[in-house]
């Protein structure tokens, strides 16, 4: 199970990492997602109706990907106030369904993390690897 956000490439990481780490091991693969819904973003029903299709479109690029590679694959959409409890919900349902399900989810974890580096890995950043990354999935530096 991967946790993922509104940025593909980081989902799209971990998954081929997952792939080329353990080949042939995993061949289902369920993508979860959990949006926040507070009165900054929601301006009304319409505003949440386009939320959704977002998220779709976004999990559904997942699914489309591995179903192209012939693998199984399922996705979850959560909203809420509070995006923990959502994917936490999220987890135990799957859980409930997969009972052997594994999850994973990456984050770029810097060696000296300070305000430039958090605001380039933000989504929509302009972030460029010098060597000085670690992919939390894998835990190497500068992972290929």
């Amino acid at each position: 199970m991967f946790l993922v956000g509104s940025s593909r490439g980081g989902g799209l990481h971990a998954l081929l990492w997952v792939q080329r780490m353990f080949p042939d091991h995993f061949r289902n693969f369920i993508f979860v997602n959990a949006r926040t819904v507070d009165s900054q973003s929601f301006g009304g029903r319409e505003d949440l109706a386009a939320m959704k299709v977002e998220a779709n479109a976004s999990l559904s690029y997942f699914v489309n990907f591995c179903n192209s590679k012939g693998w199984a694959a399922k996705s979850y959409l959560s909203f809420g106030t509070d995006p923990i409890d959502e994917f936490t919900r999220l987890a135990e349902r799957v859980l409930k369904e997969f009972p052997n399900a594994v999850f994973f989810t990456s984050k770029l974890i810097f060696d000296r993390d300070n305000w430039l580096t958090r605001m380039l890995a933000q989504p929509g950043g302009d972030w460029r690897s010098s060597g000085s990354s670690i992919c939390a999935a894998c835990r190497w530096s500068s992972c290929r």
